[in-house]
């Protein structure tokens, strides 16, 4: 993780000391259509509902890797809100762990 490039969207402006990131401005979601459509590999959000929510809105995201795990929390923020949901998505494959966990990755199905 510390070796790959990583893109770090807040709400602050502030500089990040991890290797090989950096924090993006507050044209966030222009800087990153940027980066999307150049060269490279592809780019992962990780842990953040916002963001997500964002780019959803945007039709930014391609595909998703939702996470499962067996337990109960009885609240929290939801991952989509009106005009953020994808859409149709197409199950690509599935994974599960010896943990309980199960993975679900889907494709988002454009019209």
């Amino acid at each position: 993780m510390n070796s790959l490039q990583k893109l770090v969207f807040s709400r602050i402006p502030d500089e990040t000391q991890w290797n090989n990131s950096r924090v993006l401005g507050p044209n966030a979601l222009s800087e990153l259509r940027e980066i999307k459509h150049g060269p490279g590999r592809s780019l992962m959000v990780i842990g953040s509902a916002t963001v997500v929510q964002a780019l959803a809105r945007e039709r930014m995201i391609d595909e998703f890797r939702f996470f499962v795990f067996p337990t109960f929390i009885g609240a929290g923020k939801p991952l989509f809100t009106p005009g953020s949901t994808p859409g149709s998505l197409k199950l690509l494959r599935t994974k599960s762990f010896t943990t309980g966990v199960a993975r679900a990755d889907y494709q988002v199905v454009r019209p």
